[in-house]
């Protein structure tokens, strides 16, 4: 399997071989956040690139605010794992489907291992560029699902991005750890 370059410009392509080639078949109609629980920027980037981990994440943003890039958007990252009571009603309507066909993925370096600390101001900073640039490229690429499609239209990015506790609510209660939903969303929508 050739692994090609980086879909988004400046970022750190650190590819990693635990994915699905394409994404049969579905749009990309979520953006998923992680926290890492543990480590920086690098040592996700390699932890998520290791084979024998069978895990992987479209992007890693380290707490100094670097991008790596993991997995191309038009493949599927390992990064979701199996629903277990997901809050995300997305779900709902595609239980024979895995998530990771139809999102993707952004881990956000965190030292502690219960993802309690915050993000940094250039963690914050990037990772609201990254949504934007994913939301506004996503189409153009011809990647994006008709939910996506809809509900950025709408504004509803509520339905979009989507922490990995609503996907699975029970074992990543604590995904993407504290995290200010209220001020995150109003900075993507800030022009």
């Amino acid at each position: 399997m050739v692994l090609e370059g980086r879909d988004l410009p400046g970022a750190i392509w650190h590819p990693s071989p635990n994915f699905w080639p394409g994404r049969d078949g579905c749009g990309v109609d979520g953006i998923v956040l992680h926290g890492t629980a543990g480590g920086d920027g690098p040592s996700a980037a390699a932890l998520l690139s290791d084979p024998a981990r069978e895990a992987s994440t479209h992007f890693v943003i380290g707490q100094d605010g670097a991008l790596f890039q993991l997995v191309r958007l038009r493949d599927s990252a390992w990064g979701n794992g199996i629903p277990v009571e997901p809050r995300w009603p997305l779900i709902t309507g595609r239980r024979r489907v895995n998530p990771n066909r139809y999102t993707v993925s952004i881990e956000h370096a965190k030292r502690s291992a219960d993802n309690s600390d915050p993000l940094t101001a250039a963690q914050l900073a990037a990772s609201v560029a990254l949504v934007r640039w994913l939301l506004d490229t996503l189409p153009v690429l011809g990647l994006a699902g008709d939910h996506l499609l809809e509900r950025r239209n709408a504004g509803a990015l509520r339905d979009v991005v989507i922490g990995h506790c609503d996907i699975d609510s029970v074992t990543r209660a604590h995904c993407p750890g504290t995290w200010d939903w209220d001020g995150y969303f109003a900075l993507l929508a800030a022009t």
